[in-house]
């Protein structure tokens, strides 16, 4: 690919200096003039097909009579334009107007000069890592028209401040924006006409993003769609369906999350340490690692009746949420389910099955400790079995027979074994007031 030579100080006698041609249109001379003055020559060998103009690139669609944008001249971007590209909205050939419709694959992919770039309201569709890297680029014009933008298009502008993404979009690829490090959005809630789902890793680690509105529309949020989004500190959303895996993992200054949600992932909030509270109105059991590392944590009701209360928590569960001071679990608890959980004033504990020989409490400590006597023959087998990690601790210890966990009644050397086993000071037997007083319902 040849370009009109420039010298040393980005001059050259032959072309008039770069013109803005935002949103113009242009026509190209038979003597290969242009209407705007602006630099243009054919690609040599292009056969008339691809040309440069204004230091960009461009490939003539004779067939479907468009114009695509194909890359850049990185040094006339950078010597002529101070990085300031303008794309204009048609080109005019032979008295036939080709609008330019799309911005090509990987067409400025890693163009470091490239600071500033207008999209024409033209312009559909923005291909996959047609901007990935440009690392420098701090400001973009989309308009409605664009309906969209495809995987990892602008992924890792690091640069990239503010974008509107025009309410035409029907389709937001993967990643499209992920490792946006400044990247903040004119308006909060996203486009109703992206719908039902929002891909996987859209805005990964946009660290600068404060706010995000849902729209009714949209129902999924896939993996990791809000990973890393350091600064996120509203999530506003109606009905969702699912959270896949990671979507708000590492959302450090989420507080508070209050939706309606069907089904979630893996790892859904881990280290969100600022989160406090949480409704989903209905589930039942926690999943893994869905609130690992959320050390600020205090609150938490799946189903929308019983705070506080769940049936199964699976592995990481609930590891590192220091904070959490009320927890109520009818049956299974996985492996480091509530390790370092230290701050637990009521645990409630019916059946216990791990589902790895991993304990499911390590550094474990609550003021009372409820438990019926099934839980505590389950936990007396892994205590003796591995007495390194098995550590739960309680001051009171409340037991009881509960007839759906198949208990009998305790024996004077069980007390004083339980006694024992969780370094207590008070083991009492008959407790059903003090349980429903813990947690507002009877075991």
């Amino acid at each position: 690919m040849i370009f009109a030579a420039c010298d040393k100080n980005g001059d050259d006698p032959d072309n008039p200096g770069a013109v803005e041609i935002e949103n113009t249109v242009v026509t190209i001379n038979t003597d290969g003039t242009t209407s705007s003055g602006v630099p243009f020559e054919w690609i040599p060998g292009s056969y008339d097909s691809e040309f440069s103009l204004n230091y960009i690139t461009y490939k003539v669609d004779y067939a479907n009579t468009q114009v695509i944008v194909s890359g850049a001249n990185k040094d006339g971007l950078q010597n002529r334009l101070d990085g300031k590209a303008s794309i204009p909205k048609s080109i005019i050939l032979d008295k036939i107007t080709y609008p330019i419709t799309l911005v090509e694959k990987k067409a400025f992919y890693q163009c470091k000069e490239l600071k500033s770039i207008n999209i024409p309201e033209t312009v559909t569709k923005i291909e996959e890592s047609a901007f990935h890297g440009c690392t420098n680029l701090t400001n973009i014009q989309l308009y409605n028209g664009l309906s969209e933008i495809s995987k990892n298009a602008f992924n890792s502008c690091e640069k990239l401040e503010f974008i509107q993404i025009p309410n035409s979009i029907t389709k937001l690829g993967e990643y499209a924006f992920a490792d946006c490090h400044s990247l903040e959005l004119f308006s909060d809630k996203l486009p109703s006409s992206i719908g039902y789902t929002l891909e996987k890793g859209v805005f990964m680690n946009c660290s600068s993003i404060k706010k995000i509105t849902i729209p009714e529309e949209m129902h999924v949020l896939n993996n990791s769609a809000f990973k890393g989004c350091s600064s996120l500190e509203e999530f506003t959303a109606d009905d969702l369906y699912e959270l896949k895996d990671s979507v708000f993992d590492g959302c450090s200054n989420l507080k508070n999350f209050s939706t309606r949600v069907v089904s979630m992932g893996t790892a859904i909030f881990r280290n969100c340490r600022s989160l406090e509270s949480i409704t989903v109105f209905t589930l039942n059991t926690i999943g893994t690692a869905w609130f690992q590392g959320c050390s600020s944590l205090k609150y938490i009701n799946l189903t929308g009746e019983k705070p506080n209360h769940v049936e199964n928590v699976r592995d990481y569960g609930l590891d590192g949420c220091s904070s959490l001071e009320t927890l109520s679990i009818d049956r299974t608890i996985g492996m480091a389910a509530l390790r370092n959980c230290t701050s637990l004033k009521d645990l409630g504990c019916v059946i216990l099955s791990p589902f790895s020989q991993q304990p499911p409490f390590e550094n474990v400590i609550t003021e009372n400790l409820y438990i019926s006597k099934y839980f505590f023959t389950q936990y007396k087998k892994g205590y003796y079995n591995n007495d390194k990690g098995w550590n739960l601790k309680a001051k009171n210890v409340y037991v009881y027979s509960s007839s759906s966990a198949g208990d009998y009644s305790w024996s004077d050397d069980q007390i004083d074994e339980c006694k024992e086993i969780f370094q207590a000071e008070i083991v009492l037997k008959g407790t059903e007031d003090k349980y429903k007083q813990a947690f507002g319902y009877s075991y």
